[in-house]
C-alpha cells in the first residue's frame, strides 16, 4: 500500500521539500544567533577598547598641565643664517675657531646625554628650539632609529614662570606624559593610583598624581620601561630649576640609562651641572657665536639704509661700527641684541660715524653694566615712573598681563588713590593697553617689552577666565570656551596689545634687580614715601578682577599671598584705600549672585550709596576675614577695643576671624587653600589676646542666641557629618560623587578649625555641654577626629605636609584641654579650701584674739577688794570676758540641755507634779 495517496512521486518530492526547508530554516536560526553573538561580542570588545582608550586619555590629560609649552613658544626663533653649525659634521666646520663634540654625529649613533653648555644670554634656549622645531634634527635621528618610530620631546624650564615649569613635578609630569602618550600601555603600572581612579569614575576629572606618585611613576619607567619606539627628549634652563638639583639629575640620567632614550640638556656652567655633566659630549655657546654675532650685527647694522647714507657722506668708514660691536660681543647674544638696538637708537637721530662709534665705546662689554647704561639713558623726568614700573613687575613673578598695568598706569601710579574700583567698555581696552605699551617703551629703557600671549586662561588655583577683550566681545571664540579648555589664540586676536602681557627682557634683568644694591641706583630711587608695590599689586588683582566680573567672567579675590604680603609693613594709608576697593568688589559680587543667606540685611547695607566704603570699622571688618592681623592691630587702635554691632560689623570680631561669614557667602567655601588655616589662626589668638572671649554671646545670622565657640563646633560638626558623603580617591565612587573642590573645602575647614580651636580652649571656651548630645569636648574629639583624619588622609595628594600638620594641632588641642582641666581643677580645690577657712574663722570668733589677760586679772583682783569694802563696790561696766573655745563635747551638751529646757517651758508638757503646766 503507497503512504501517499494520489501520485506518489509528488508526494516524496513534497516531503522531500518540506525537510529541507527545515533544516535550512534551523541551520538559518542557529548560523543568525552565531551572527548576533559574535556581533555583539564585536560591539561589547569595540566599546571596551573605545572606553579604555577614553581612560587614557583622560589620565594622561591629568598629567599635562597648559604652561607646559609656553617657555619654548616664548622663545625667538633663531636669526636667518645663524645657528646652522650645530648640525654639520666636524668636516665641513671652516672658518670655526673652537671644536666641540660632532652633535650630529651623536643624534646618529651616540647614546646617553649630551650637555649644551653656555654664559648668561649666549643664546642656548634658542639654539635647543633651533634643535627642536628643525627638520634636518630629524635625519641623524631616523638613521638611529631605524624602522622603529620616532618621538621627539621638549621641557623648557622657567626661573620667571609658575611652578610646574621650574619644578621637579613639572618636569616629571611633562617627560612621563610624552613617554606615556605614545606607549599609553604603560599607564596602568606606572601610574596606578591614578589609573585606577579613572577607571572607577569615568565622569570626574582626575587629580594631578602628587609628588609621591610621580617619583614611583619615574623610578618604574626608569627600571621596566621597553617601548617599541625611540625618544629624543630636549631638556632646556636646567640651572633655572628650583628644588634639590640631584634629584632633577638622577631622573634625568635615569631616563637616559634607558637604551631607547637619549637626552639633550642646556645649561649654565654651574657647579653641579658641570660635576654631572662635565664628562658627556658637549658644547660651549660662547666659544661658538662668533660667526652667529657677525651675520646678526651686519645684517641689523650692516644692511641698514642708514649705513648708505654715512658711506655717502664722506665721513669715516661706517663700518667700523660693525667691527667694534663684534669685538665687545664676546659671544653674549643678548648683550648683542642690546648693543645693536642702541646703535639703531643712534641711526634714528641721526648720528655722524663718530657718534656712533663713541656710542658703541660707551657700552659696557658685560651684561650687568650694559643695564645699568641702560636705566641711565632713560630722561630723569621718567625714573619715578621707571623705578615703580620695575618694583611692581619684579614683585609680580616677573610678569603680568598688560590690562593689569594699563589699569594702574591709567590711575596715574598713585597708592594712597581712594578711587573706587572702575569698569569700561571692552573696546576701550585696546585703546588703554596700546598707551600703556608705547609708555613703556620710553620709560622703562628696553628692559621691559610687551609680549603676545599665546594660550588663553590665567594660571590661578580655582578658575580660568575667558573673556576676550577684542571688537568681537562676546562673539569672540575665546568668550564661550570650556573652562577645561584652553586654546592658543588666534591670530586675529593674539596681536591684540590688550592680549599681551608685560615682562622682562630676559632672565638676567630679573638676576639683575634682584641684587638690593641696585635699588639704590639714582634712576631706580622712588622718590614717593607712600608708595607700596605690593598694595599696587592687590588694587590691581582687584581692578582686573572687577574688570572680568562686569564681563560675565568667573572671579575672585586677589590670592591669599599678596594680601598677606600687604599685611607686613605697608603704611596704612596705602592699606585702606586696598579695603576700600575689596569692599567695590563685594559690592559688585552681591549684585551678581542669586544669594539665599541670613546676611542680606547687611548686604543690603552695604549697596546703600550713603555706606562708608571706607570706615574704619568696615575695614577692620574685611582685614579680619582677611587674616591681615598687623592691619587689625593698627585698625583697632583706631577703632576702639568694642568695635561690634551694625551696620558696619554685624557680629563680634572673633566669629568674623574664625568663620569669615561675609566672604563665604560671597566667594564659597573655598576661597583659600589650607596654608591659610595659619593666618586664621594667627589673627584668632590675636583677639583673644585683646579680650575678645570665645564664649561671647550674640546672635547669629539665623536668630539664636549662641557664641563664636559653640557656632564654630557646631558648623565643624555639620562638616564632618556630610564628608561622610564625599567619595575616596582609593575606592569606588558612588553614582552621586561630590566634586575634588569638595573634598578641598572639607580639608581646608578641618584644618582651620583645627588651627584656632587650641587658642580658644586656652583663652577660655567652654568644655563641657556644648553642643546637644555631646557632654564633654574630650568626647567630640575623642569620637570624630579620628575618622576625619582617617578621611582625609586617603583623600589628599600632599599627605605628609597635611597629615603632619593636623597632627601638631591635636596634640595642642589635646594639652590646651588637659591644662584647662588642670587650672578647673585647682580653682575648685581653692574654691573648697576657702570655704573650710571661712568655716574656722566663723568658729573661731568667739575665741579672745587680742583681749587682755593682764587687764582681767587687775579688774578681778579690784572686784574682791571692792567686796571687802562693803558699800563702796561699783558695778563692773564693760568688763571683758575671756571665753575659751569649749571642746567639742561641750557644745553638744550645751545644745541638748537648751533643747531639753525649750521643751519643758512649752505648754501642755507634764511637770514633776504630773500636772499639766500652764503659761502665765
Amino acid at each position: 500500500m503507497s503512504l501517499f495517496p494520489g501520485n506518489p512521486l509528488r508526494g516524496g518530492i513534497s516531503l522531500l521539500a518540506s525537510t529541507i526547508r527545515h533544516e535550512i530554516a534551523f541551520i538559518y536560526k542557529e548560523h543568525a544567533k552565531a551572527l548576533l553573538q559574535e556581533a555583539s561580542d564585536d560591539r561589547l570588545e569595540r566599546n571596551a577598547i573605545l572606553q579604555e582608550a577614553r581612560d587614557q586619555d583622560r589620565a594622561l590629560k591629568s598629567l599635562w598641565f597648559r604652561c607646559m609649552g609656553d617657555r619654548k613658544d616664548s622663545v625667538e626663533p633663531a636669526h636667518v643664517k645663524t645657528l646652522q653649525w650645530a648640525l654639520k659634521p666636524a668636516c665641513e666646520r671652516e672658518g670655526m675657531e673652537a671644536e666641540w663634540d660632532d652633535l650630529s654625529e651623536w643624534l646618529r649613533s651616540g647614546t646617553g646625554l649630551y650637555w649644551i653648555c653656555g654664559k648668561a644670554g649666549s643664546g642656548k634656549s634658542t639654539l635647543m628650539k633651533y634643535l627642536v622645531d628643525n627638520p634636518s634634527t630629524r635625519t641623524p635621528l631616523n638613521e638611529w632609529v631605524g624602522d622603529l618610530p620616532l618621538t621627539v620631546g621638549s621641557f623648557f624650564f622657567w626661573g620667571l614662570g609658575t611652578q610646574e615649569q621650574k619644578s621637579l613635578e613639572g618636569l616629571s609630569r611633562a617627560i612621563l606624559y610624552q613617554l606615556l602618550e605614545v606607549e599609553s600601555s604603560y599607564l596602568p603600572s606606572a601610574l596606578p593610583r591614578l589609573w585606577q581612579e579613572v577607571r572607577t569614575d569615568v565622569h570626574q576629572k582626575p587629580e594631578p598624581p602628587s609628588s609621591g606618585e610621580l617619583k614611583a611613576a619615574s623610578e618604574f619607567m626608569i627600571k621596566n620601561f621597553q617601548p617599541k619606539r625611540r625618544f629624543c627628549l630636549f631638556i632646556d634652563g636646567l640651572d633655572e630649576f628650583e628644588g634639590n638639583f640631584h634629584d632633577a639629575i638622577k631622573l634625568i640620567k635615569g631616563l637616559c640609562s634607558n637604551s631607547a632614550i637619549k637626552i639633550i640638556v642646556s645649561s649654565r656652567p654651574i657647579a653641579i651641572c658641570y660635576d654631572a655633566f662635565s664628562r658627556a659630549p658637549q658644547l660651549h655657546m660662547e666659544h661658538l657665536t662668533r660667526n652667529d654675532v657677525t651675520e646678526y650685527i651686519q645684517d641689523i647694522v650692516g644692511s641698514h639704509p642708514y649705513m648708505t647714507v654715512l658711506r655717502d657722506s664722506g665721513e669715516l668708514s661706517p663700518n667700523t661700527i660693525t667691527y667694534r660691536l663684534i669685538g665687545k660681543a664676546s659671544g653674549v647674544f643678548l648683550w648683542v641684541i642690546l648693543a645693536c638696538q642702541s646703535v639703531l637708537d643712534g641711526f634714528a637721530a641721526h648720528d655722524t660715524v663718530e657718534e656712533l662709534c663713541r656710542r658703541v665705546d660707551d657700552l659696557p662689554p658685560e651684561l650687568e653694566g650694559l643695564f645699568v647704561h641702560m636705566l641711565n639713558s632713560v630722561d630723569r623726568r621718567y625714573h619715578e615712573q621707571m623705578a615703580k614700573t620695575l618694583k611692581i613687575l619684579h614683585l609680580n613673578d616677573d610678569w603680568m598681563p598688560a590690562i593689569k598695568l594699563a589699569c594702574f598706569d591709567r590711575n596715574g601710579m598713585d597708592c594712597t588713590s581712594n578711587v573706587p574700583l572702575e569698569s569700561f567698555p571692552i573696546h576701550e581696552a585696546r585703546k588703554i593697553c596700546s598707551a600703556m605699551v608705547a609708555r613703556l617703551r620710553s620709560r622703562c629703557g628696553g628692559l621691559i617689552q610687551a609680549e603676545p600671549r599665546r594660550h588663553w586662561g590665567r594660571t590661578t588655583t580655582y578658575s580660568e577666565i575667558f573673556v576676550c577683550w577684542c571688537s568681537l566681545g562676546a562673539k569672540c571664540p575665546r568668550a564661550s570656551a570650556s573652562r577645561s579648555q584652553s586654546t592658543p589664540l588666534t591670530n586675529k586676536c593674539e596681536d591684540f596689545p590688550e592680549h599681551s602681557r608685560v615682562v622682562f627682557l630676559h632672565r638676567t634683568v630679573v638676576e639683575f634687580l634682584n641684587n638690593p644694591d641696585v635699588w639704590n641706583l639714582a634712576p631706580l630711587r622712588i622718590s614717593d614715601p607712600t608708595f607700596s608695590a605690593v598694595s599696587v599689586i592687590v588694587g590691581m588683582d582687584l581692578q582686573l578682577e572687577y574688570l572680568y566680573c562686569k564681563n560675565g567672567a568667573h572671579s575672585y579675590l586677589p590670592q591669599h599671598k599678596s594680601l598677606l604680603l600687604m599685611d607686613g609693613c605697608e603704611p596704612l594709608e596705602c592699606v585702606v584705600p586696598v579695603l576700600a576697593k575689596v569692599a567695590d568688589y563685594l559690592r559688585l559680587k552681591i549684585t551678581q549672585l542669586d544669594y539665599k543667606t541670613e546676611l542680606q540685611p547687611f548686604f543690603s547695607q552695604l549697596l546703600d550709596p550713603a555706606y562708608d566704603r571706607s570706615s574704619p570699622q568696615l575695614s577692620l571688618l574685611i582685614a579680619v576675614e582677611l587674616s591681615l592681623t598687623n592691619t587689625v592691630s593698627r585698625l583697632l587702635s583706631i577703632v576702639g577695643p568694642q568695635p561690634f554691632g551694625p551696620p558696619y560689623i554685624p557680629f563680634p570680631l572673633l566669629w568674623h576671624s574664625l568663620a569669615t561669614p561675609v566672604l563665604l557667602a560671597i566667594n564659597g567655601p573655598a576661597l583659600y587653600v589650607w596654608e591659610s588655616s595659619r593666618q586664621r589662626r594667627k589673627v584668632s589668638r590675636y583677639l583673644l589676646s585683646q579680650g575678645f572671649h570665645p564664649n561671647e554671646v550674640f546672635v547669629n545670622e539665623r536668630g539664636l542666641s549662641t557664641t563664636p565657640w559653640r557656632e564654630l563646633m557646631l558648623k565643624q560638626k555639620e562638616w564632618w557629618e556630610e564628608s561622610a558623603k564625599i567619595p575616596n580617591r582609593t575606592v569606588e565612587m558612588p553614582t552621586t560623587a561630590w566634586t575634588t573642590k569638595r573634598r578641598r573645602n572639607l580639608i581646608s575647614s578641618t584644618l582651620n578649625f583645627m588651627g584656632v580651636a587650641g587658642p580658644l580652649i586656652e583663652y577660655g571656651a567652654e568644655l563641657d555641654n556644648v553642643l546637644p548630645g555631646i557632654s564633654t569636648i574630650e568626647e567630640f574629639f575623642g569620637d570624630e577626629f579620628p575618622r576625619i583624619f582617617a578621611e582625609i588622609t586617603t583623600r589628599i595628594s600632599q599627605r605628609n605636609s597635611i597629615e603632619t600638620e593636623m597632627r601638631l594641632y591635636e596634640k595642642e588641642i589635646m594639652a590646651a584641654i588637659a591644662e584647662r582641666r588642670r587650672l578647673m581643677a585647682a580653682e575648685a580645690l581653692a574654691s573648697s579650701s576657702a570655704t573650710s577657712e571661712h568655716v574656722k574663722e566663723t568658729e573661731t570668733e568667739l575665741d579672745s584674739s587680742n583681749l587682755d589677760t593682764q587687764a582681767d586679772k587687775t579688774v578681778d583682783g579690784d572686784s574682791s577688794k571692792a567686796d571687802t569694802t562693803g558699800n563702796n563696790a561699783k558695778p563692773d561696766v564693760g568688763r571683758k570676758v575671756n571665753l575659751k573655745a569649749a571642746p567639742e563635747i561641750l557644745w553638744w551638751v550645751l545644745l541638748l540641755v537648751i533643747v531639753a529646757i525649750s521643751m519643758y517651758m512649752k505648754p501642755g508638757f507634764p511637770n514633776q507634779n504630773g500636772m499639766i503646766g500652764i503659761d502665765g
